[in-house]
């Protein structure tokens, strides 16, 4: 892939399902153990990436964080992406609390 990555997350449901993101690169998914990856950025764009997370009840459901530009997720296993807040958040970390 020859980019730079800050953030790795594993699908808890799919063990060989990972996602990955970093700078200017939208993310990229592999559903092989990462033998192969596709990248994904619609609604993302190439964003830097520094945060990923799956939800743990929900495996089409992924969150991304980035530099400077907040949170975005995903609600089809990464395919498209929307911004659901925290404008101009620089956000190096997301924890899925299950309540």
């Amino acid at each position: 892939m020859g980019n730079t990555f800050y953030a790795i997350a594993f699908d808890p449901s799919h063990p060989d399902t990972m996602y990955v993101g970093g700078f200017q690169t939208g993310i990229f998914k592999s559903v092989d153990g990462g033998n192969k990856w596709k990248q994904y950025f619609q609604g993302l764009g190439l964003l830097d990436i520094h945060a990923v997370a799956v939800d743990p009840n929900n495996s089409n459901r992924v969150f991304a964080g980035t530099m400077g530009k907040g949170v975005y997720q995903s609600d089809d296993g990464g395919k498209t992406w929307r911004f659901i807040g925290i404008d101009n958040g620089f956000v190096y970390a997301i924890k899925i609390v299950n309540w």
